[in-house]
């Protein structure tokens, strides 16, 4: 044990090397040829700021970085935009070939990946960054779901546009989180105040959790065509709660997006 805990010590102390893609998403484009300023915490709490720098992104927003292996806090700055902190995971190339049994080792390596979604201080949009590993099942992009609170407890909700107009009359269906379409869980029509009671959603078998909501062709959709997802965590609470569906765009298409408030 008091090797293996020694090895684990002397692996922590090394430097790591990282790729940055830094992506206006109020913009729709990658922060290309910019100087971004980044700041390292030395831990997600109270830590001190152990190294800044600057670095210039390429033509796709991209720049490679050497840091501190373990959690760190992670700040990435681009001009006219507001700071982006993130609590991150820094693993090492042991680590990546590890949990990926080797098969990296006979081929070319992929390190990990932090995505910077920047936006201007007044976008209706939040900033974050997407921890990117070669070992998740799932990969993500800059047009993996925005990171907005979508926790739904209530059984009656009302759905709103992002002018806060009702989604009257629309079929939405529930669908299981998957890389494709996901399986037709069931579905709820929406009254003429845009509210639904989720309660028969609740009561399937794969109801809670989090969920994909696909916007089904309507008379009455108020221009929202695809899907967002939501967090469906029931209680015994009777208050409603109210989501915003907003607009975003990404490499030219637009998504969705919800939001409680």
């Amino acid at each position: 044990m008091a090797l293996v805990t020694s090895a684990l010590s002397a692996e922590s102390n090394k430097p790591s090397g990282v790729n940055f893609l830094v992506y206006d998403i109020d913009a729709d484009h990658p922060v290309a040829r910019t100087q971004v300023e980044v700041a390292v915490n030395s831990n997600c709490a109270s830590g001190q700021e152990t190294r800044r720098f600057s670095a210039a992104t390429g033509e796709n927003g991209e720049f490679e970085a050497s840091l501190p292996i373990g959690e760190h806090l992670l700040t990435v700055t681009a001009p006219f935009s507001a700071p982006v902190a993130k609590c991150v995971d820094i693993a090492s190339a042991q680590q990546i070939k590890r949990c990926t049994g080797g098969f990296r080792m006979n081929g070319p390596f992929i390190p990990q990946t932090f995505i910077v979604r920047s936006v201007k201080p007044s976008s209706k949009c939040p900033s974050d960054v997407l921890n990117s590993h070669p070992c998740d099942q799932v990969v993500k992009s800059v047009c993996f779901p925005l990171n907005l609170p979508n926790t739904i407890s209530s059984n009656y909700v009302l759905f709103t546009n992002e002018e806060s107009r009702p989604l009257a009359s629309v079929i939405l269906e529930f669908r299981r989180v998957s890389m494709g379409v996901g399986e037709l869980l069931g579905s709820v029509t929406t009254n003429s105040d845009g509210g639904a009671d989720l309660s028969p959603i609740y009561a399937l078998p794969l109801g809670k959790g989090l969920v994909n909501v696909k916007i089904a062709e309507s008379s009455s959709n108020e221009g929202l065509q695809g899907g967002f997802q939501l967090d469906l965590r029931p209680t015994s609470s009777g208050s409603s709660q109210r989501v915003k569906i907003l607009k975003w765009r990404c490499h030219g298409r637009e998504q969705l997006a919800a939001t409680t408030e």
